[in-house]
């Protein structure tokens, strides 16, 4: 992830989740087709370094991995979902905590940070 995105990401309101597995989800409308959505989904997801583990018609799911002590643990799951222009985030915790610390709206926020900012640039005629 860059350095830019990193400074927004600290720039983003949390919003705190206690659940047996915790969530956030946030929509969002888009003129893009399916096609422009999934490609400008896929270069979000490299942009922001999250692995993606799954494609299906309607959605794109990835993971966010973080190195803790030479180790690399995924934290947490984000599912992208497109249906007519209406986008769905949501970010889901992963392992055995209660309680997120607002890190799964903060992914949600910045994903869609990152989105808009390649969608602005997206040239439709290409």
């Amino acid at each position: 992830m860059t350095k830019e995105f990193k400074e927004f990401e600290k720039q983003i309101k949390k919003t705190h989740k206690i659940a047996y597995t915790p969530k956030y989800k946030s929509e969002f409308h888009t003129q893009l087709s399916e096609k422009a959505f999934f490609a400008i989904t896929n270069q979000t997801f490299e942009k922001l370094d999250w692995d993606i583990i799954y494609i299906d018609q309607h959605s794109i799911e990835a993971k966010r991995k973080v190195k803790k002590f030479g180790m690399s643990q995924y934290t947490e799951s984000i599912i992208v979902s497109y249906n007519y222009g209406n986008v769905i985030v949501k970010s889901q915790s992963l392992g055995n905590e209660f309680w997120d610390n607002g890190r799964n709206s903060k992914r949600v926020h910045l994903f869609v940070h990152v989105f808009q900012q390649i969608e602005n640039e997206y040239n439709r005629e290409d």
